[in-house]
């Protein structure tokens, strides 16, 4: 995502300094000053946006993987503006069951994952994350570009792995630690996580989205949980 926003930040400036092109003749001071000026509310503006969208956003969503078992977690708090909705579904299994998926960002994105995405089955001769990267993203993309879906980030349970999917369908396993999170509430969740460890999953989750709730108002209990198998 920050690729998309550094390249428009660039192709406002670039808008922005056609306008003001030197002419023949020399101008005034007083009509540099002006012009000056409209560059730098241009890049103001343009570092406002960067720092909005970097920052907005609603959420925890947590993945942990024990023993083969995978456990994907969110909260139920959408915010726009000044309005909240506290029964907002962001955990969901697919229709076949094969997946268990936990979406951070657009609710329209997450929705359309939900109720439109078809992925096709993995080819023998490919390996998991092979099959992540080279068939199920593509599905995600298709899929948000053909029904209107916004931005999101997933975390995803497959085959007892656990992934990442981040906003620009870079695909991260969760090898090493067996859990992770996204959305506004990650860090809160991510720290309560490494604290808990040796706790069973059922606790450490509902004490990650808590801990997320208790310091972002963007985050709100009640909690839904889904496994797989």
């Amino acid at each position: 995502m920050s690729n998309r926003i550094f390249l428009l930040f660039e192709t406002w400036f670039v808008i922005i300094q056609s306008l003001f092109e030197k002419r023949r003749t020399s101008p005034t001071k007083e009509e540099a000053m002006r012009k000056r000026n409209i560059l730098m509310f241009f890049l103001i503006l343009c570092v406002c946006f960067v720092y909005c969208v970097k920052n907005a956003g609603a959420t925890a969503i947590v993945g942990i993987i024990q023993d083969g078992r995978i456990w994907v977690s969110g909260d139920s708090r959408a915010v726009s503006g000044y309005t909240i909705t506290d029964d907002v579904q962001k955990v969901f299994k697919s229709e076949d069951g094969r997946f268990i998926v936990g979406f951070a960002g657009s609710l329209r994105g997450g929705q359309v994952l939900q109720y439109f995405l078809k992925v096709p089955l993995q080819e023998k001769n490919q390996t998991v994350l092979e099959f992540m990267v080279k068939t199920f993203v593509p599905a995600i993309q298709k899929c948000l570009s053909e029904k209107n879906g916004g931005m999101v980030e997933i975390i995803v349970g497959y085959k007892s792995r656990l992934f990442l999917i981040d906003s620009e369908f870079v695909v991260i396993e969760s090898t090493l630690r067996g859990f992770d999170a996204i959305g506004i509430g990650r860090a809160y969740c991510l720290g309560s996580l490494c604290a808990t460890e040796g706790m069973s999953p059922e606790q450490r989750i509902k004490i990650a989205i808590e801990a997320a709730a208790r310091f972002n108002a963007a985050v709100a209990p009640p909690i839904n949980v889904l496994t797989l198998p």
